[in-house]
């Protein structure tokens, strides 16, 4: 399998559970018994609730305990027993009979709009397997916080810069791969290898002085006054996040 594909794949289960495993019992729960035939709303739904579960039971973790993959998918366990229980209740009760309205059927036009609907989705998920984060958001802000966490296990107390649903769920996805390849979290590209060396007291985390040619950012906030700094693969300390 190449390289670039195999977080896709491996990580598909971990997604899975996030938008379906903890999101379908919540929009079963949420939406009226009426809707649950409407199965594209019902996985819209599913799709908007399932970070919004998943991450709710990492945030406590994450403030006031350790954030580990074992506790993540614990809490999202819950979380996602309370929805169907809630959902079972919903199914439980009698149902308001209500008019049936025929099902209307799709025209040539709508079935091709779908097709290129497929079509561009099925491009995006090849494109983003392929090339790295490109845009500021991922790259600056919510990769960057979740490495954060997954490094220190918590959501350190000075970080306030950004709402933490979509870290949280970048975290996730981190967590499981740190399971699958212990210290991806600490070396780029999120891969470990052999023979890395931890980063030299002497290199700096602020502006000034020399950098090594590759490694991890040392320092990725915009408006701390600070440029970018390298160190080779390794575990980063915990003063590498300077402001």
């Amino acid at each position: 399998m190449p390289d670039w594909l195999e977080p896709t794949v491996v990580l598909f289960p971990f997604a899975a559970w996030m938008f379906a495993g903890v999101g379908l019992p919540w929009a079963l729960a949420l939406l009226p018994r009426a809707l649950w035939r409407e199965r594209v709303t019902v996985l819209a739904v599913s799709l908007a609730l399932g970070p919004v579960g998943l991450t709710a039971a990492m945030f406590p973790l994450g403030t006031f305990g350790t954030i580990t993959l074992g506790g993540t998918l614990a809490g999202s366990a819950l979380v996602a027993a309370i929805g169907a229980g809630l959902a079972w209740r919903r199914a439980a009760s009698p149902a308001h009979p209500g008019v049936a309205v025929p099902e209307p059927r799709l025209t040539r036009g709508e079935w091709l709009l779908i097709a290129g609907i497929a079509l561009l989705l099925l491009v995006n998920v090849i494109v983003t397997a392929y090339w790295p984060f490109l845009a500021y958001d991922p790259l600056w802000v919510y990769a960057y916080n979740a490495k954060i966490f997954v490094m220190e296990r918590a959501i350190p107390p000075d970080m306030g810069y950004y709402p933490q649903l979509v870290p949280l769920g970048y975290t996730h996805m981190q967590q499981a791969w740190e399971a699958l390849h212990p210290g991806a979290a600490f070396t780029p590209r999120g891969r470990s290898f052999p023979g890395s060396t931890p980063r030299p007291s002497s290199w700096p985390t602020s502006s000034g002085g020399a950098s090594p040619a590759r490694g991890e950012p040392a320092c990725w906030r915009r408006r701390s006054g600070c440029s970018i700094r390298t160190w080779p693969r390794g575990t980063a300390p915990a003063t590498w996040r300077s402001r």
